[in-house]
């Protein structure tokens, strides 16, 4: 029973608070980051097939950045029966591009007490005969007791019966006194509180028993956990979940029989009300009665010695037979009343011990109890600890049918040693977003050996803008042509020369530099990616100047460096003005070349790069 009552928190330190104890570490998709609706730069493959994939089973990754979409996987983790792994990120915009600077800038219970003996109090003289023997103490009381017709009795021995009548009549309100303060305190009491000590010894039993199991259990787990790897996991799942198993003993162990303990409960508090009251009138008036008793008895004894002394005397000097039978009944009378004196002081002790032990008796259940009902702190430990077994349990069913379904197909079910992230790259409009992803093993191993949770991987997942400033070349088919004023033989071959306007150059396809903004639409893989851009290309020209000429169409751009755009260009065709054409002669009174331009639309293709 001690074994039940030192039970402390310290037993269930294997259960105590965890963050992540007893947590459902059911295997869950993918982890994804919240999406949001794609916008029209990002109609396909905002969230990737692409898989970046990471061993973390003997090193941590740290600091690498790659480009998403990308699906991060994370492999070999070690046995889910013991470790969880989570998934953290950190989603952050850049400010969106200035794209005109940038095309610009492009450009430019306790043991019982021993049982004491039960009181038993004998029988005391009926008050009638203790009357009787009191009319003898009265002035003429030992006549009234001879018989009419015998001899007188002498004057000696009538002093002796009377004295011994008076301690006889005396003691007849200590032994009734004494006899009620002993009421109730008698074997039904011993006996009633010997059965709840059983009782409760019994039960303390049950509940130490379930508190060895779960303590047991928890070291199991510990051990199991401890010891368990990826290879393994699986058979000793199995091993730990077996009906005899110390861990499954753990979790089917039950507490102490509630009813009995409800019984036990009312049983104590209605003998504790009652114990304290008798004790109380007890402790108040034993040392009285003791004291009265004492005297009745030391009476007495000296009425018994008198009484002994005329006995002798009449032998000595025989006299009438009624003086004889006198004395011999007055000294059964005596002896009678002496030994009634004595066991009502014998019961008196007995019951002061009795009331003592049942009192010490009763505190010890209750304090037995005290640790067993369910408001206790050692039940409420016991119940902590257990139903942290409950959990381990599910846990450790889940990941069993986890293996399980994966073994059986590997196609359609997750695979409990691996981890998945989606970063996809839904932006807003021209944003650069930057996911920071973290995974963290935690060790879920209830004991205080469990290690510190920690980084197996570590990385950013880097979606640019969308929109792109490049520059470099374009090659357009809209001609070229440059004017001038030329004397020209007139006729051919002839030595006189006449001004004309001559075509002094012609390209259908020439070279302009381009800056251009690109949008992506679509990105495959790293490797390539569909645009959508607009370039701005300069067309300079020492007899036009310069213009601006445009390029619109789609690009295919490699490694988000090279930009390869076919389009539809605009540009500037120049031809000669004021209604003159080519072999024209000059008039006098002109002296430059009149042109005149206009935008016209041909096919362009521009070959550009990333500015630095």
């Amino acid at each position: 029973m001690k074994r039940l009552f030192v039970i402390s928190v310290g037993l269930f330190l294997l259960f105590g608070p965890r963050a992540v104890f007893g947590q459902d570490k059911k295997t869950s998709p993918p982890a994804t980051e919240a999406k949001k609706k794609s916008g029209p730069l990002c109609m396909k493959n905002c969230g990737s097939t692409s898989k970046k994939s990471y061993d973390v089973s003997n090193e941590v990754h740290s600091g690498e950045i790659i480009r998403g979409p990308r699906v991060v996987v994370a492999y070999n983790l070690k046995s889910p029966a013991r470790y969880t792994y989570e998934w953290n990120s950190k989603t952050s915009y850049s400010a969106p591009p200035d794209l005109w600077s940038k095309l610009i800038g492009a450009a430019a219970p306790a043991a019982a007490a021993k049982q004491p003996a039960a009181p038993t109090p004998e029988s005391p003289t009926p008050a009638k005969e203790l009357a009787m023997m009191a009319q003898v103490a009265q002035p003429g009381g030992a006549k009234a007791v001879v018989k009419k017709g015998q001899p007188a009795i002498s004057s000696d021995s009538l002093a002796v019966v009377q004295k011994a009548q008076k301690a006889i009549a005396e003691s007849a309100q200590p032994i009734e006194d004494a006899n009620n303060q002993i009421a109730g305190i008698d074997q039904n009491l011993q006996d009633s509180v010997s059965s709840d000590l059983q009782a409760a010894t019994t039960q303390a039993a049950n509940t130490s028993k379930a508190a060895d199991a779960v303590s047991t259990a928890g070291l199991a787990l510990v051990n199991f956990l401890s010891a368990v790897d990826a290879a393994s996991t699986s058979g000793q799942i199995d091993n730990q979940l077996a009906p005899d198993s110390n861990f499954m003993k753990g979790v089917n162990a039950q507490w102490a029989d509630w009813d009995v303990l409800t019984s036990l409960q009312n049983s104590t508090d209605l003998r504790k009300a009652f114990l304290s009251s008798r004790k109380t009138t007890f402790d108040k008036n034993q040392v009285a009665l003791s004291t009265a008793l004492s005297v009745s008895m030391h009476d007495l004894v000296a009425a018994d010695e008198d009484l002994s002394v005329q006995s002798y005397k009449l032998l000595a000097s025989p006299r009438s037979d009624a003086e004889k039978e006198l004395i011999e009944s007055t000294s059964a009378d005596v002896e009678k009343v002496l030994a009634e004196v004595r066991g009502a002081n014998t019961n008196l002790a007995n019951a002061s011990d009795t009331l003592d032990w049942a009192t010490s008796t009763n505190n010890a259940i209750e304090t037995a109890l005290s640790n067993m009902v369910s408001s206790s702190a050692t039940y409420k430990d016991f119940q902590k600890a257990q139903a942290a077994l409950v959990a381990w349990r599910v846990t450790l069913v889940d990941t069993k049918n986890e293996l399980t379904a994966y073994s059986q197909d590997k196609l359609h079910n997750p695979d409990p040693f691996s981890t998945s992230f989606d970063a996809g790259c839904d932006y807003t409009f021209s944003t650069t977003k930057q996911t920071t992803l973290t995974l963290t093993v935690i060790d879920n191993l209830p004991d205080k050996s469990a290690t510190a949770p920690s980084n197996v991987l570590s990385l950013t997942v880097e979606c640019a803008s969308p929109f792109n400033v490049s520059a470099g070349v374009e090659f357009s088919t809209i001609s070229s042509r440059q004017f001038a004023i030329q004397p020209v033989a007139t006729p051919p071959g002839s030595t006189t020369t006449t001004n004309q306007f001559v075509l002094t150059s012609d390209s259908s396809f020439h070279p302009l530099p381009l800056v251009m903004v690109s949008a992506r639409l679509c990105e495959p893989n790293e490797k390539i990616a569909l645009n959508m851009s607009f370039g701005i290309s300069g067309n300079f020209s020492s007899q036009n100047g310069s213009s601006a000429e445009f390029l619109i169409g789609p690009s295919l751009s490699l490694f988000r460096t090279m930009y390869f755009t076919p389009g539809l260009h605009i540009g500037k065709k120049t031809n000669l003005g004021s209604g003159f054409s080519i072999g024209n002669p000059v008039p006098p009174n002109v002296t430059t070349t009149p042109l005149e331009s206009s935008y016209a639309v041909g096919f362009g293709f521009a070959i550009t790069f990333t500015k630095p």
